[in-house]
């Protein structure tokens, strides 16, 4: 029943083309459609055209979707009924894992299905690339119940997790966690848990290999992207202090609340507009501070008496910590595909209500049994809902202009749109709000130059795009070179175009805006110069 919960409540995001980053990671990854390049493609980054350094390494669902292409011929379809079955695997092993924690069959079928059917869960399930949260929650759900299973041959639990973690840190980094999550299951498990150093002592042999499984992922992940990290922060946050950070990160714990019990409104993106950087003066920071203080100490001091409740809590809390922006810089602010392990804590939860529900008389527990049913069929409804705004890239920032017009992404989009309908003042204008929330986008401020350019202000667009200028960025390049010959500055064109060859040499773009420097010489000055828009 759960699977086909699991697996129906997702149907109607099968017929979804390639969305957003599929785009680049997918259907414009050439080198992924031919079969026979597989063995190169698990040593290579998993977004091609970036700097090495900044395009991530996650080789298993590389593989898994250079698969899918040789198996679907490239049809999106058949890439959404591969995540969606991973979601259903997924959604089992969490109904498993709560039994062998020691869940009666009715507590852990509620655990499963509020899992199966939450819709924080459907940009990881409704989006192609991700399936790498899924992938990666499958291993690490796998790894969790070999760990349960200590009485069974040592040699093939501990081979066994080793693997699990190794394929986890392949689909996603943010799998570096799972030795913790072990950790905690042997010290909180519910019937047999064991003090903290009495589970390290107990574990060592398991968590050395382990921390070799991970010490071998470094070392690949390294020579594949010449880094370490291998991710830059957002471009609102590039600039912020290491206090900035982790005050922001705070700011978001809110959030992570709301997400997992009332997700009503969601977003594709919580870029500037949704949430914004902010610093230890603002008084939301020291509001949420309390909220993980309480979480991690009632977890702590409440272990004995709800050891599923301190289980729930701490593994969000573990899960969470990798994206968090509290360790390192994540790339994003917040994610609600990053939700999908941390979020296995909601079902960890249910566990803990048992021996309350137990006290209550008959007809409030059959109450309560019609709430939860209630609940269940209630985030059914909203995920089947919601998948549709994940069909294809233009649904994606229509629902995001429609649900959240104060984005800077959501401005974005709805200024594109306004000026492909002509209202080219109005569109202008918009991307001016847009910019003025978020001038530090170096996309966003080339894109607002070109169509500055476009429609007669050179002297505006030059000026836009030395803001966000960055050597090295292709289209701050070509944007500036071309403002600099529609106000007939020739010469410093000409001395911009030798820059962009330094950082960028043989570039095909900057060789067509010299042949079209070398044609306007005597161009009237404020005319923009005829170059293809794509190229820009």
């Amino acid at each position: 029943m759960l699977a086909l919960v699991a697996g129906l409540v997702y149907a109607n995001s099968l017929a979804g083309a390639f969305t957003f980053d599929d785009v680049g990671v997918i259907e414009r990854n050439t080198p992924l459609h031919d079969i026979g390049n597989f063995p190169k493609l698990l040593v290579s980054p998993y977004w091609p055209g970036l700097p090495r350094d900044e395009a991530l390494y996650r080789p298993v669902a590389t593989a898994s979707f250079a698969i899918d292409w040789w198996v679907w011929r490239g049809n999106p379809m058949g890439f959404h009924v591969v995540s969606v079955l991973a979601h259903v695997a997924v959604t089992v092993l969490v109904f498993l894992l709560l039994l062998r924690l020691g869940a009666p069959v009715a507590g852990a079928a509620v655990g499963g299905a509020i899992f199966g059917v939450h819709p924080v869960h459907t940009e990881a399930v409704a989006s192609i690339v991700g399936r790498s949260e899924v992938l990666a929650g499958g291993f690490i759900l796998l790894a969790c119940l070999l760990f349960l299973r200590r009485d069974r041959r040592p040699a093939i639990r501990l081979g066994g997790i080793a693997a699990c973690y190794a394929l986890a840190l392949g689909s996603k980094e943010s799998a570096v966690m799972l030795p913790g999550l072990l950790v905690l299951i042997g010290w909180l498990h519910p019937a047999h848990g064991a003090p903290l150093l009495a589970v390290l002592r107990r574990e060592w042999k398991l968590l050395a290999v382990m921390c070799a499984v991970l010490a071998a992922y470094v070392v690949l992940r390294i020579a594949v992207l010449g880094a370490l990290v291998g991710v830059l922060p957002p471009v609102f946050m590039r600039d912020a202090s290491t206090a900035d950070r982790i005050a922001t990160a705070i700011r978001v714990w809110p959030e992570y609340l709301r997400l997992l019990v009332f997700p009503r409104t969601l977003s594709a993106d919580y870029a500037p507009g949704i949430l914004m950087p902010t610093n230890w003066v603002d008084a939301r920071v020291w509001l949420a501070l309390p909220l993980g203080v309480l979480a991690v100490g009632l977890a702590v001091v409440g272990r004995r008496r709800s050891p599923w409740g301190a289980l729930a809590l701490l593994w969000f809390a573990v899960a969470i910590l990798p994206v968090s922006n509290l360790l390192l810089p994540a790339s994003t602010l917040l994610a609600e595909r990053t939700l999908y392990v941390p979020s296995i804590a909601v079902t960890l939860a249910i566990p803990a209500l048992l021996p309350w529900f137990r006290t209550l008389r008959l007809p409030q527990q059959r109450a309560l049994l019609g709430v939860a049913t209630a609940a269940v069929m209630l985030g059914a409804v909203r995920t089947w809902m919601r998948n549709p705004a994940w069909a294809s890239t233009r649904a994606v920032h229509e629902v995001l202009a429609r649900e959240h017009p104060e984005s800077y992404r959501a401005m974005w989009f709805t200024a594109d749109m306004e000026i492909q309908r002509g209202n080219a003042d109005r569109g202008l204008t918009i991307y001016r709000d847009a910019f003025t929330l978020m001038p530090t986008d170096q996309q966003l401020g080339s894109t607002y130059a070109f169509e500055l350019l476009r429609f007669g202000h050179a002297a505006e667009a030059e000026r836009v795009v030395r803001r966000v200028f960055n050597p090295g960025f292709l289209a701050n390049h070509v944007v500036l070179i071309q403002s600099l010959i529609a106000l007939g500055r020739y010469d410093a064109a000409q001395s911009e175009i030798g820059v962009a060859e330094r950082y960028i040499p043989g570039n095909a773009s900057i060789e067509k805006l010299r042949q079209v420097l070398a044609k306007t010489q005597t161009a009237t000055p404020g005319v923009a110069v005829n170059v293809p828009e794509q190229e820009s």
